[in-house]
């Protein structure tokens, strides 16, 4: 009975670390259900290229919710999610502590490097219900310098407006795509007006800006 306890006990105590690192947000939903949604992408470079083996995310948290937001290399994904006003936030440790370091998988190996202070700068973002939100791209460079085996890791997230207006042109084309997954496809459909809309929309729209400047 001790043992059954103490078993209980580590997967409550699991549960409670995994909600405290934030959730996955859905690949699926409508914004007839009163769901807003965002478009990112990842990048990471090698020595050897541009690669797609590659795990990135960053958190997004509101008041409300907490996310943890996967940057797919390559991929224009959209995450359907609750309405609201975001930041976009370094991932959370076991205990929901905020990390300091950006951590990624880059073709198998796990790398770091101090978490990007202009993504901290970036003002809040909102997520308006039945609106689509192109955030940006996290790009990746892991580089190696002549004669050196250590690895540097640098990283940074593109929010102009140029790259956001290309993650909604990616979004439309995949509509059309008979290779990407079908209810990835069919989502994006049943976001199509939303989705013009925020083409549209971001046209106009300024660069997202740090909500203030570090002293020189």
């Amino acid at each position: 009975m001790a043992e059954m306890k103490r078993w209980a006990w580590l997967a409550a105590a699991g549960f409670v670390c995994a909600a405290c690192q934030g959730s996955v947000p859905s690949l699926h939903g409508t914004g007839k259900s009163g769901y807003g949604a965002i478009i990112v992408r990842g990048q990471a470079t090698t020595p050897s290229g541009e690669t797609r083996r590659a795990r990135l995310a960053l958190g997004f948290e509101s008041d409300q919710m907490r996310y943890l937001i996967p940057f797919t290399p390559g991929h224009a994904t959209m995450y359907v999610i609750e309405p609201g006003k975001y930041r976009v936030t370094p991932a959370r440790g076991p205990f929901g502590i905020p990390l300091d370091t950006l951590d990624v998988v880059v073709e198998g190996r796990s790398l770091s490097a101090p978490f990007p202070r202009d993504i901290l700068r970036l003002d809040e973002i909102e997520v308006k219900p039945r609106h689509v939100v192109p955030i940006g791209i996290l790009k990746v460079d892991v580089a190696r310098k002549t004669g050196e085996r250590r690895v540097q890791v640098r990283a940074a997230l593109d929010t102009s407006k140029d790259s956001r207006r290309r993650l909604v042109e990616e979004k439309v084309r995949q509509m059309l795509d008979p290779r990407v997954d079908v209810d990835e496809r069919d989502t994006a459909v049943s976001w199509n007006e939303a989705i013009e809309q925020a083409l549209l929309d971001v046209q106009s729209a300024p660069d997202l800006h740090p909500a203030f400047k570090a002293r020189q």
